[in-house]
């Protein structure tokens, strides 16, 4: 089973934050291909066995050993990540007018077609020369993974036409 523990923080639609246990069916979640309606939104399990995975910017993140997060152009989940490994994230740039947001919306859902297009090997190249920025993308490397000493409650969100969505930051898979 997979999910996101509580309080984690799902890039909506509009380019604003809300944690997972408020978002919505209807509501709209910032995808790869933009913004996507949030068909269920539900508490998966009150005790789930979770990791948390603290990255190279100080984001950490909160899942189900099986929750995937995308790393080096495949799915891996968050109890399988190993230290060093470089995760894309999103960077989140707080807007203050609607104007702004949904540019800095458009930059983004290009920026990640274009992560998304690129070949493997120039994602390498990128890495190798340390965290590489693509317009409002980066990629983050791995500093820890522990496992949550109590069982955690999880949510997830079904999404309209799309199954990737940012969670801290973080592009994960429902």
């Amino acid at each position: 089973m997979e999910g996101l523990v509580k309080d984690t923080r799902i890039v909506m639609g509009d380019n604003t934050e809300k944690k997972i246990q408020l978002v919505a069916a209807g509501d709209l979640v910032l995808t790869p291909t933009g913004p996507r309606k949030v068909l269920t939104s539900q508490l998966v399990s009150n005790e789930a066995k979770c990791y948390e995975v603290e990255f190279s910017n100080g984001t950490k993140l909160a899942a189900s050993g099986s929750h995937p997060v995308y790393c080096d152009n495949s799915w891996v989940g968050i109890q399988g990540l190993k230290v060093g490994t470089p995760v894309t994230c999103l960077v989140v740039t707080v807007t203050n007018t609607v104007k702004e947001a949904k540019k800095r919306l458009v930059e983004v859902v290009e920026a990640v077609k274009n992560l998304f297009a690129k070949a493997k090997d120039d994602a390498e190249d990128a890495l190798a020369e340390g965290d590489a920025k693509l317009k409002g993308i980066q990629f983050v490397a791995v500093v820890s993974v522990r496992e949550l000493k109590r069982p955690t409650a999880i949510y997830n969100l079904t999404l309209e036409e799309e199954h990737c969505y940012f969670a801290n930051g973080m592009l994960t898979h429902n």
